[in-house]
């Protein structure tokens, strides 16, 4: 079991400053590209992962679990991305903070069995 955080605070910095390193997604394959300072492209790897195989699979299926359902305050809980091909599930949690009157959004935690 893997976990999978998404924070892109790290790359904005880096891509604005000297745009020494580059991350991002094309397609169902992860980027990782090295930029010259005057961006120039350096080297590129490229690494499809297993959650981006789950999700892209012909025979993905998601799931959808709501906190206060049919409410004012309803809000996503978990969806989970499940693929008998790649033989893995991917489940996103999502984590809120009540402010005032409304729910907030936290965090996303990825987990892939």
């Amino acid at each position: 079991m893997s976990t999978e955080n998404y924070d892109n605070t790290e790359h904005n910095e880096l891509a604005k400053s000297k745009r020494s390193l580059m991350v991002g997604f094309d397609g169902s394959a992860y980027q990782v590209a090295k930029m010259a300072t005057d961006g120039t492209l350096l080297a590129s790897t490229s690494q499809s992962t297993t959650s981006e195989q789950v999700i892209d699979a012909d025979d993905t299926v998601q799931t959808y679990t709501w906190l206060d359902f049919g409410t004012t305050t309803e809000r996503l809980s978990t969806l989970v991305y499940t693929s008998a091909t790649v033989g893995s599930t991917v489940t996103d949690t999502f984590a809120y903070t009540l402010v005032g009157s409304s729910y907030r959004l936290d965090t996303i935690t990825r987990v892939v069995t």
